[in-house]
């Protein structure tokens, strides 16, 4: 990315402290912000948030551009994280809790590892924005499929879905 808008090294550090600012405001907000929208409502706007901030980093030459979404990336990256985790702690059966945890871990490390490999290689072939733009690809429709398979069932927030959807 650094190459992508002609940045020095330090310049580069710079946007990345950015972005990280974007998570840890999120960090401080982000509980309210699920208990204001609830949780299934949360984990869309951060897909929503994540693939879009995907594809513009694919797209901009502008270092502002860049720098305010990386910070939102970050926000979206933590707001579906930390829902993600609070709903599984909640929802998950204290017997199984174990198992689907590092289920998750796994999965989600795994894509990480294959994204990170694909993302090199289309890079090598393609330039550097390429990966940015296949990336936000699987974000939207992952977001797309949660959004319809949780349509109009997002429950009050802090209420308690009495069979909640698996995915």
């Amino acid at each position: 990315m650094a190459a992508g808008l002609h940045l020095r090294p330090g310049a580069y550090g710079v946007l990345l402290a950015i972005g990280a600012l974007g998570g840890i405001a999120t960090g401080a907000a982000g509980a309210r912000l699920t208990r204001r929208l609830g949780p299934w409502p949360s984990l869309l706007l951060a897909g929503l948030t994540m693939a879009v901030t995907q594809a513009v980093l694919g797209l901009t030459s502008s270092v502002i551009i860049a720098a305010l979404t990386q910070f939102a990336s970050s926000g979206a990256f933590a707001l579906f994280n930390m829902t993600a985790v609070t709903m599984q702690q909640r929802l998950v059966p204290a017997a199984l809790l174990g198992r689907v945890t590092s289920l998750y871990g796994t999965v989600a490390r795994g894509t990480e590892a294959l994204g990170a490999l694909g993302g090199g290689a289309l890079a090598a072939v393609a330039g550097i924005r390429a990966p940015m733009l296949a990336g936000a690809l699987p974000i939207a429709a992952v977001t797309a499929l949660l959004a319809w398979r949780h349509r109009g069932a997002a429950p009050a927030a802090g209420a308690k879905e009495a069979n909640p959807p698996i995915l």
